[in-house]
């Protein structure tokens, strides 16, 4: 027969035994549920993000200040929000106190884009400092196959060559990249735009060698994408200045 204070003590250990299991198992599954809340939680920011990228994109301004109001994190909040007052009223940051601390994984790179754009419009910019950052953007996107942000990054690249002008083989060669990636409307806007720059390039260089009708089909290409009439407008503009330069030149 078992002794009294033997069986006692066996079930005290089996309770806290039994409350121990129950306390781990609350824990494990609070611990699931939060890994959950925080990946949904994840998840839907980064469509919120997809959203923000967009609008901007397509230059929907009251879409994006709207859309804007909810992403997080509050730094690159932030940087969009200098960026949408700059496409509202011109203004322009002082970039050199911006920076990219506590930003990570995609967040990073889509930060590092849009402050290369608040520090390109700065007087005296560092030129190395804004192309390094869209290679390191480009390069991290392409690791991730984010291809809504590669195209992002493709379009500023090219625009930084043509307006420096001095690398027409590095030009050429994302130029071909961004041709390849290319998926909407403005992308492919882009992409013609950014021909026709290149051919602006090559006719500085050798003024006989403008090609008229390629040239045309660039920006007939061009305007059908035009999603925007603010694409329009840039384009009618450029094909102006881009025949003015030509006749210089001849």
């Amino acid at each position: 027969m078992i002794p009294l204070a033997d069986l006692s003590e066996d079930i005290v250990i089996q309770e806290l035994l039994f409350k121990t299991f129950l306390l781990n198992r609350s824990l494990f599954l609070g611990l699931i549920i939060f890994l959950l809340v925080k990946g949904l939680k994840g998840q839907e920011n980064s469509m919120l993000l997809d959203k923000v990228i967009s609008t901007h994109k397509e230059l929907q301004i009251d879409s994006m200040e709207i859309i804007l109001t909810e992403l997080e994190p509050q730094k690159l909040k932030q940087f969009f929000q200098y960026e949408l007052e700059f496409l509202k009223k011109g203004e322009r940051v002082d970039a050199s106190f911006l920076n990219l601390n506590g930003l990570d994984g995609r967040n990073r790179y889509v930060g590092m884009y849009i402050l290369a754009d608040l520090v390109s419009r700065v007087r005296n910019k560092p030129d190395s400092t804004v192309f390094n950052f869209y290679k390191r953007a480009f390069k991290l996107a392409r690791i991730q196959k984010d291809t809504l942000i590669i195209n992002e990054v493709l379009e500023r690249i090219n625009r930084f060559l043509f307006i420096n002008g001095s690398q027409q083989n590095t030009f050429d060669h994302y130029l071909k990249l961004f041709q390849d990636t290319a998926k909407d409307s403005v992308d492919n806007f882009y992409v013609n735009y950014h021909q026709i720059g290149y051919e602006f390039l090559q006719v500085e260089d050798n003024p006989t060698s403008i090609d008229s009708i390629k040239i045309e089909k660039l920006f007939s290409r061009a305007s059908k994408y035009a999603s925007n009439p603010f694409f329009q407008a840039s384009l009618n503009g450029y094909k102006s200045i881009f025949y003015s330069a030509c006749m210089k030149n001849q």
